[in-house]
């Protein structure tokens, strides 16, 4: 049986409590080559330096939930989730609005 991981809050306080994230009140908060979405953080950890990569955590237990990444075929950024990852309505929207910014830049 797979563990499925969620991008959505644990209900679950000791969990809120030892969360490994700083918790901001914002919806949306920029920090360098980091975007922090309510339950999502996306982080660029690009290894060559020539190719952006992104890699999106549970922004209340750190678990990876996925990449995005350029696809070269179709010429721009796709969402690969992790396997076993649930996404709720809210998270792929911020997946979305994030691609979204990329692609404008």
């Amino acid at each position: 049986m797979f563990d499925v991981w969620s991008c959505s809050e644990y209900s679950n306080k000791e969990d809120r409590r030892n969360n490994m994230f700083n918790m901001s009140k914002e919806k949306d908060e920029e920090v360098a080559m980091k975007k922090i979405f309510k339950h999502i953080i996306i982080e660029d950890f690009s290894e060559d330096g020539i190719t952006t990569k992104f890699r999106i955590t549970n922004k209340h237990d750190g678990y990876h939930l996925g990449t995005i990444e350029y696809y070269k075929t179709w010429k721009k950024y796709v969402f690969n989730p992790s396997n076993s990852s649930i996404f709720d309505e809210s998270c792929l929207k911020d997946i979305i609005k994030f691609i979204q910014g990329v692609e404008t830049k």
